[in-house]
């Protein structure tokens, strides 16, 4: 039995991330260990449906920056049986074009006879067709998945054949962080006049930023949220107005190094608000508050003030007996 494996680098890094840290990280801070994943991945194809099967190769997909391959991607496409496969990031940190390139490889695959199963380490439902054309030349389609998150495309997972799961406990020790590195100064910027660049490093600090995008975010927490876990991305108008709203409040241009870490501040500051809503910026219903600072000097003064006396004439009568019936 022919046996093609293909991975989604983008799903394997923030999967084992989350089982090592219980949230994804920058990908330029991440250390995976490569060589474990693939002796895993071998591991499977000789084990899969009972043995016997025969790795073709190991298929790797992954989003190039524009700046070109990394040192992790350029060791990738360096061992045996792995084929380096590359779509592309944009300024957004979001890989393109890497599910086309899996769906059009599994399909071209299948159409010509090569494989008779595929083991996809994938959580994307844009590789439907792909797994669909295969189904339809009889390669048999297991979707492997990571622990405790999985984070996969439920019709992905009822589409494929057979369903695998990988442990978090297995997959952590695979994945760690490289060390931060040292502050950037601004371009331009002399040794002299700026000792301490003025940078945003603490949630309360964020929490102000988060209070200002309000108008932005509302409503779309979870969907931020989840997007982040899937593969430390933001949506390209919340990301436009961070960005815009950090470089004034710093009172500079930011530098690529630090705006990974402000992006991973500012969902771990949303979060916290949302979480705590009486300590965040979205604490209470909106509509219910004072809508400036005279309104609430006004629902202050209402709530202060005592009740008006009551007239005189009101009081008497109100306290004069009613005149007795007379009989008839």
């Amino acid at each position: 039995m022919k046996i093609a494996v293909f991975v989604d680098a983008g799903y394997l890094y923030a999967s084992t991330c989350i089982a090592r840290f219980n949230t994804n990280q920058p990908r330029l801070r991440v250390n995976l260990n490569i060589d474990a994943v693939v002796a895993q991945l071998k591991f499977e194809v000789a084990a899969l449906d009972g043995g016997g099967g025969r790795l073709v190769r190991i298929y790797w997909y992954d989003g190039a920056p524009l700046s070109g391959k990394t040192a992790d991607q350029t060791y990738t496409g360096s061992l045996a049986d792995v084929k380096l496969r590359l779509g592309t990031v944009n300024y957004y940190g979001q890989q393109k074009g890497v599910d086309a390139l899996i769906a059009h490889d599994l399909s071209e695959l299948a159409r010509n006879r090569a494989i008779d199963a595929a083991i996809i380490v994938s959580g994307d439902e844009d590789i439907l067709v792909g797994v669909q054309t295969a189904q339809s030349f009889g390669v048999r389609v297991h979707v492997l998945g990571i622990g405790p998150a999985r984070s996969q495309s439920e019709k992905l997972m009822h589409e494929a054949d057979v369903c695998h799961e990988w442990p978090g406990g297995m997959v952590a020790p695979w994945v760690s962080l490289k060390q931060a590195p040292l502050p950037v100064r601004p371009h331009g910027a002399l040794n002299g006049d700026d000792p301490d660049v003025r940078r945003i490093a603490t949630m309360a600090e964020m929490m102000p930023v988060v209070s200002s995008l309000h108008a932005t975010v509302e409503g779309r927490e979870a969907a931020i949220f989840e997007n982040w876990e899937r593969g430390a991305r933001i949506s390209q108008d919340v990301d436009r107005e961070l960005m815009k709203t950090l470089s004034g409040v710093l009172g500079r241009q930011l530098t690529p190094q630090e705006k990974p870490s402000l992006r991973q501040l500012f969902v771990d500051a949303l979060r916290a608000s949302v979480e705590s809503p009486a300590d965040g910026a979205h604490g209470g219903e909106a509509e219910d508050w004072p809508a400036d600072a005279d309104d609430a000097a006004a629902v202050a003064s209402d709530e202060s003030a005592p009740e008006p006396a009551a007239d005189a004439d009101t009081e008497a009568a109100a306290h004069e007996p009613e005149p007795a019936a007379t009989e008839t």
